[in-house]
């Protein structure tokens, strides 16, 4: 959730705040030519970063909006147009996983999850519907063990539902194994996507403090959640709170070592606190992940203050 522009009080063009104003609102499908324009546009790096943000954003929001009216096949077709804008975000793969495997789509699915993992290969989430939709493609033993990878050391999981899922299979009850698998893949979900919901809608009305209690409420859930940790960190630098947002940003990393963005934000982090060697090093690894990123590249080249 990389909102520096407008904590920076960056000028953007007349397209760019006419999608933001959309956005705001929930207007997606509107928003989604005016950040178009603003990147056809002749602008700089940072201003094309932010378009290039908020148009995935509003691609994923209309998929979920999609998927919440159980329109499968247009909920996925949207968040392909996100992952085209926002290639590196496991998030987005990993939610077209989720609409895959609703679409009874296993292979899909796995392939989806396979890609979120590549980008994080501790993603907990990722691990666990691999798991349950390697088993409902008849891949039982892989399945498991890629379940079994999904909650060990997280809370969020109830283990017994993967025992009694491991139970059912050796009885050769298949249907109830699954049955159960799914459940332990769903357990806490709309929960995690109430709290983020909430602490989007709050962060968006300048309501930082309140956005990043929501968001730690859907971290107490999964603490193991890379991006959530990131966008509490995001929000509270938007609240004036550096010290906190800069320890939020390395448990990001913490949990997911190639996380790109979080590697970025860090660096912004400890550039407002002062630490600017600190800040180099963390543009230096951001760029060591991803030799394009060009907010890092940006940071490297400006001047010291």
């Amino acid at each position: 959730m990389p909102m520096w522009g407008r904590m920076l009080g960056l000028g953007r063009s007349e397209n760019y705040e006419r999608g933001i104003r959309l956005f705001d609102q929930g207007l997606y499908e509107q928003a989604i030519p005016c950040f178009h324009s603003t990147l056809n546009e002749r602008t700089d790096a940072l201003s094309e970063r932010l378009a290039r943000f908020y148009l995935g954003e509003s691609h994923t929001a209309l998929a979920t909006a999609f998927l919440q009216r159980n329109a499968l096949d247009r909920a996925e077709a949207a968040f392909l147009e996100a992952i085209e804008i926002n290639p590196k975000y496991a998030d987005l793969y990993y939610h077209l996983g989720t609409t895959r495997f609703k679409k009874d789509d296993y292979d899909g699915a796995v392939a989806a999850l396979q890609r979120a993992l590549e980008i994080n290969p501790r993603y907990a989430k990722a691990l666990l519907l691999i798991g349950v939709a390697l088993y409902a493609s008849g891949d039982h033993d892989q399945g498991l063990a890629y379940a079994q990878q999904g909650t060990e050391g997280d809370q969020a999981f109830p283990a017994a539902r993967l025992a009694e899922a491991r139970a059912a299979d050796e009885r050769g009850d298949t249907d109830e194994a699954l049955r159960c698998l799914k459940q332990l893949a769903e357990a806490d979900v709309d929960d995690i996507a109430f709290h983020t919901k909430l602490a989007i809608d709050l962060f968006r009305r300048g309501m930082f403090l309140e956005a990043a209690a929501e968001f730690r409420q859907a971290l107490a859930i999964n603490p193991q959640y890379a991006d959530l940790r990131n966008q509490l960190g995001v929000t509270l630098f938007a609240a004036g709170r550096d010290t906190e947002a800069e320890a939020e940003f390395r448990q990001a990393l913490v949990i997911n070592p190639r996380y790109v963005e979080a590697q970025v934000n860090l660096g912004l982090a400890l550039e407002r606190l002062g630490r600017a060697d600190e800040a180099g090093q963390a543009f230096r690894a951001a760029l060591d992940l991803d030799p394009e990123n060009v907010v890092a590249r940006e940071r490297l080249a400006a001047p010291a203050a």
